[in-house]
């Protein structure tokens, strides 16, 4: 049993398992590419979270088949601990260029050249990873200071001009080197930088700069997944909060699209098919979960998350596993209060674990409550009106949260609420008067049978995801 369910990409069919219909999009972007002969910088935005990985690699794999294309993947974030950028992107470029029609890179050029650009960069770039700690040493003045100034000045403009010239003359070889290879395959070289968002902030930026600087050339386009909103924190981060940060981002992109909004509820369907997920009495269970992980706005990785923790947890609630015959009541209210606690572990986690440990007092109920939106859900399940459902879901979290606090060692004190308080811990469907619309969630648990949904999530927290 694997742990996590990536969506698998066929290389003979890339949307095969395409539930957010990507394909549609990735066909209005082809239309875009094809129109350009020129360099082009395209950035692909949205949230953290939403499948951007995902998208791409599903758009290279669809790519690898398209004979006016040569596609390159490259995860910025798995190779931000290089100093510089053009180390493993020259790297890569270079297998996957001498890879193509069996070309193989002469004299491994790309290698050559870019190794004189990057030693050239390296004492910037450590001066900016230091933040400026690391300077040039200060000059060492003796008695002809006016001399010895004069003469070092004139050594540092020549040694600025000729650094100027070796660079710029790199620079062309370097393009040169580039636009002979893309001509060569005879294709447009489409590379994906993915993961922008995720790296040390310098990195980020370096990565930007060098896309910039040394491979705007026709042909050559540039596909950036990121999540533009986190890449502007990591612009502030080394030019100050100052920093007109969007501003500086839109000098390298030339077009800009946003990643379409997912379909959480198809997401989840096809997760719970992946996982094997189909268990009795359950179906109530997965359309809360569903409407409240949507209208609370979870992403999609906090949503394999979640699923690496269900594919634990569920087997070990007994209600989805026995064929007992649980009233309804019982099933929406054992449900409800899981479903509470899995969307406040991702949501709340600090309120998550203070309910685990009992950290709390019944004068914070009340809040603890409203922390997941249920408030206009509308599961439209077991035709039930969806008032009573979120009436049975909002007392469900209340009542359990009530019933958590209990001290079952205290014998005397509990059997005095019990019996005092009996209605206070009462569960019903609208207004019904039938027994199987109707529980008590103080005899669901008691002290002979310890409610058994804290130690099922308590053996989740084990498991580090």
């Amino acid at each position: 049993m694997k742990l996590h369910k990536t969506i698998e990409i066929p290389e003979d069919n890339p949307f095969q398992n395409d539930k957010f219909h990507r394909k549609d999009f990735i066909n209005n972007l082809m239309s875009v590419l094809s129109t350009y002969d020129s360099g082009l910088v395209l950035s692909i935005d949205s949230s953290w979270g939403t499948g951007k990985t995902t998208f791409v690699k599903m758009w290279e794999t669809y790519l690898n088949d398209n004979v006016d294309f040569k596609p390159i993947y490259f995860n910025a974030w798995e190779n931000d601990d290089s100093l510089d950028p053009l180390v493993p992107l020259i790297s890569l470029m270079s297998d996957e260029l001498s890879n193509e029609n069996g070309i193989k890179i002469k004299d491994r050029q790309l290698y050559k050249i870019g190794a004189k650009i990057i030693r050239k960069g390296i004492p910037y770039l450590i001066k900016m990873a230091s933040h400026g700690i690391l300077e040039v040493p200060e000059i060492s003045l003796g008695s002809d200071t006016e001399k010895e100034i004069e003469e070092y000045t004139s050594k540092i403009g020549e040694t600025i001009f000729d650094d100027y010239k070796e660079k710029s003359s790199l620079k062309r070889q370097f393009k040169n080197a580039l636009i002979e290879y893309q001509e060569s395959i005879n294709k447009k070289v489409v590379i994906f930088i993915d993961e922008l968002d995720r790296c040390r902030p310098l990195y980020a930026i370096e990565t930007l700069e060098r896309i910039k600087h040394f491979f705007d050339l026709d042909n050559f386009i540039f596909i950036l997944s990121m999540d533009k909103t986190q890449l502007s924190h990591s612009v502030s981060t080394i030019y100050g909060n100052g920093m007109d940060s969007i501003g500086y981002l839109r000098r390298f992109i030339d077009l800009e699209f946003t990643l379409p909004e997912p379909n959480r509820n198809v997401y989840f369907d096809y997760l719970i098919s992946q996982y094997g997920l189909t268990f009795i009495n359950i179906d109530y269970f997965w359309g809360v979960l569903k409407e409240i992980s949507v209208k609370s706005k979870i992403s999609l990785r906090d949503i394999d998350k979640l699923f690496i923790n269900l594919n634990i947890l569920i087997p070990t609630i007994d209600i989805f596993n026995k064929e007992s015959n649980y009233k309804f009541i019982c099933k929406m209210v054992i449900s409800n209060i899981y479903v509470y606690l899995i969307i406040l572990k991702i949501k709340n986690p600090n309120d998550y674990q203070n309910i685990i440990d009992k950290k709390y007092t019944v004068k914070e109920i009340e809040r603890l409550g409203k922390l997941i939106a249920i408030d206009d859900i509308q599961p439209k399940l077991q035709s039930i009106d969806n008032g009573i459902m979120r009436k049975v879901l909002s007392e469900s979290i209340s009542k359990f949260l009530l019933v958590n606090l209990w001290n079952l060692d205290d014998t005397e004190s509990y059997f005095k609420e019990i019996n005092e308080n009996r209605e206070t811990y009462l569960i019903v469907i609208g207004d019904s008067s039938k027994s199987h619309d109707r529980v008590n969630i103080a005899d669901m648990w008691n002290r002979d049978n310890p409610c058994p949904i804290i130690k099922n999530m308590m053996f989740t927290n084990n498991m580090k995801i």
